[in-house]
């Protein structure tokens, strides 16, 4: 029987927590024999990894195992980086898929045409060839949990980016709370203890 392969990915933007969530799976899965590959750059390395290149292969993907994820969760965000891809709109094409065939939407704005590839399909593709044939998501949240007594004000520093600063006597539980719902999540994948 083929050892089972989880790819992890995180994708959309830094949360806090990931990367407790990514040592947690990671560890459950050296314990219950499960290789555990890291998907780097978010949904960029399914869309642009050519799994016949090595150098496209060590760029998108990393064996994530107890030696190199011992003290990640000491930082926020994530290790495996993330982007802002979205497969099914990609505005441009990887050059080893150029020539290939994929649905295409066109929209004109302004009196320009522009055009957006759907890669689904590549995404599929790439997942088969890596051995991952099951998908569980794992929901993350960035929504901002205040304890009680605390007050929130928010700011905008630019028009795409918020601030917030807070005020507590007690620290912050969003990371805390962000890692239970990733732990739900795992549960469910794995298994209870």
């Amino acid at each position: 029987m083929a050892r089972k392969r989880i790819g992890i990915l995180t994708g959309g933007g830094d949360v806090p927590g990931l990367n407790a969530v990514i040592k947690s799976v990671t560890y459950r899965g050296s314990e219950n024999d499960i290789e555990v590959v890291g998907l780097r750059r978010g949904w960029e390395a399914l869309t642009h990894l050519n799994l016949e290149d090595p150098t496209s292969r060590s760029h998108y993907l990393i064996p994530m195992n107890r030696e190199n994820t011992r003290t990640i969760d000491r930082r926020g965000g994530t290790v495996l980086h993330s982007s802002r891809t979205n497969p099914s709109k990609m505005q441009k094409l990887p050059d080893h898929l150029v020539s290939k065939d994929f649905p295409v939407a066109l929209s004109a704005k302004g009196g320009i045409e522009t055009k957006k590839w759907d890669l689904t399909g590549q995404v599929l593709a790439n997942l088969s060839g890596l051995g991952i044939e099951h998908r569980s998501p794992l929901a993350a949240t960035t929504r901002l949990v205040m304890p009680p007594g605390s007050t929130t004000s928010a700011s905008r520093s630019s028009p795409s980016r918020r601030r917030w600063t807070t005020t507590s006597a007690i620290p912050s539980t969003a990371s805390q709370i962000t890692v239970t719902v990733h732990l739900i999540h795992l549960t469910a994948l794995f298994g209870p203890n």
